[in-house]
């Protein structure tokens, strides 16, 4: 039981000590001297067609994508269905990046 005594200390001790050297580090902390934001040069902003992305969102969310607690309660065809319109409204996406499925039909 001695033993479990000293290694709890230890234990504690390196915790106060981590902690005492996160404190200092934190009040001691100074920002940065102000970068000259002139200096920096911003890639242009691909075009984009609002219309067009409001017509994808409001198509998405018509998809009954439900998850529940009980994975049985789960429609897996409104899943499936996400994946097709995905697949159909993307397709460049789909060809430069690899698609992987997680646990039946999450995304990555």
């Amino acid at each position: 039981m001695r033993g479990w005594k000293k290694l709890g200390l230890a234990l504690l001790g390196a915790l106060l000590a981590l902690a005492a050297v996160l404190a200092w580090r934190t009040a001691t902390l100074r920002a940065p001297a102000s970068a000259d934001l002139a200096q920096v040069e911003l890639a242009e902003a691909p075009p984009m067609d609002n219309a067009r992305a409001a017509r994808h969102l409001a198509e998405a969310v018509r998809i009954r994508t439900v998850s529940h607690q009980d994975p049985a309660e789960n429609d897996s065809a409104q899943w499936d269905a996400l994946h097709a319109w995905l697949i159909e409204t993307y397709p460049a996406a789909h060809r430069a990046m690899t698609r992987e499925i997680v646990a039946g039909h999450t995304l990555v």
